[in-house]
C-alpha cells in the first residue's frame, strides 16, 4: 500500500527507468512548463546527437524567446511589428539580440527574421505523468493541462483506488488522457492508453524541450 504520493511517484520512475534504459530517453521530475508542475516527464529523443550550446538551451526555456521562435519560420520571414502585435508586447528586443547572438535567428533584412540556418530545434517526445493517490478529477484536469507542452499526458494512481477514474474512462478517452495503475509490488498497467498528439502550444513545447535538454546525459549531448 502506499502511503505517500513520494512513494507512488519514487516507484513508478523506478518502472520508467528500468523501462527505459536507451540513451535516447530520459527522465524528468517536477517539471514546469507554464501549464502545472507535471510530476514525471519521460523524454524520447528521434535525435542520437543533439548540436545545441548551452546558451541556446537557456533561451529555449524563456517564455518570450519560446513565444518569439514559436512563430518564425526557415523561410518565410516575420517583420518585428508582426512579432509585436502576435506577442501582444513591444519588450522584445532584448530577447530578439540575444537570439540572434546565438544563432537562433537571423535577420535577413533590417527588422525581418527568420529562424537561423544553423540551428535545429532538437525532435523530442514528451510524455507527461500526473500522480496522485485518491483525487482522478484533480489528477485528470491537471493531465489535461500538460497536454499545452506534452505529446501525450497520463494519470498514475494505484491500483487500489483507481476505480472511480475506470468508472469514468470516457472523461479520460474524450481527453486523450491516459491512465496507468500501479499494484502495491509496483507492477504497472496501462488502461487506457494516450494517443501521441502535437502539443497545443508550441511556444510551452520549446520550453518543455530547454527544460529536457537541461538534465540530457552528457552522453548523448554533444555542444558545440
Amino acid at each position: 500500500m502506499f502511503k505517500s504520493e513520494e512513494l507512488l511517484v519514487n516507484t513508478f520512475v523506478n518502472h520508467l527507468e528500468v523501462e527505459n534504459r536507451s540513451l535516447n530517453s530520459w527522465i524528468l521530475r517536477e517539471v514546469d512548463c507554464w501549464q502545472g508542475r507535471a510530476d514525471v516527464v519521460k523524454v524520447n529523443s528521434h535525435e542520437t546527437v543533439i548540436y545545441i550550446t548551452d546558451n541556446q538551451r537557456k533561451l529555449l526555456k524563456q517564455l518570450t524567446c519560446a513565444n518569439i521562435i514559436s512563430v518564425l519560420h526557415y523561410g518565410s520571414p516575420r517583420t518585428k511589428e508582426f512579432l509585436y502585435n502576435h506577442l501582444g508586447t513591444k519588450n522584445i528586443d532584448s530577447w530578439l539580440k540575444e537570439l540572434l547572438f546565438e544563432d537562433i535567428i537571423t535577420e535577413i533584412a533590417h527588422d525581418k527574421f527568420v529562424i537561423s540556418s544553423n540551428f535545429k530545434l532538437p525532435h523530442l517526445d514528451l510524455c507527461a505523468y500526473e500522480i496522485k493517490l485518491y483525487d482522478w478529477r484533480r489528477a485528470l484536469y491537471q493531465a489535461i493541462q500538460y497536454k499545452g507542452f506534452s505529446n501525450s499526458s497520463y494519470v498514475v494512481m494505484p491500483k487500489r483506488n483507481v476505480g472511480p477514474a475506470i468508472k469514468n474512462i470516457e472523461a479520460f478517452a474524450a481527453n486523450n488522457i491516459g491512465l496507468i495503475h500501479v499494484d502495491d509490488e509496483g507492477k504497472c498497467e496501462v488502461v487506457l492508453k494516450s494517443i501521441k498528439s502535437k502539443p497545443r502550444r508550441k511556444s510551452f513545447n520549446i520550453i518543455g524541450t530547454g527544460i529536457a535538454l537541461e538534465t540530457l546525459n552528457s552522453k548523448l549531448m554533444h555542444r558545440v
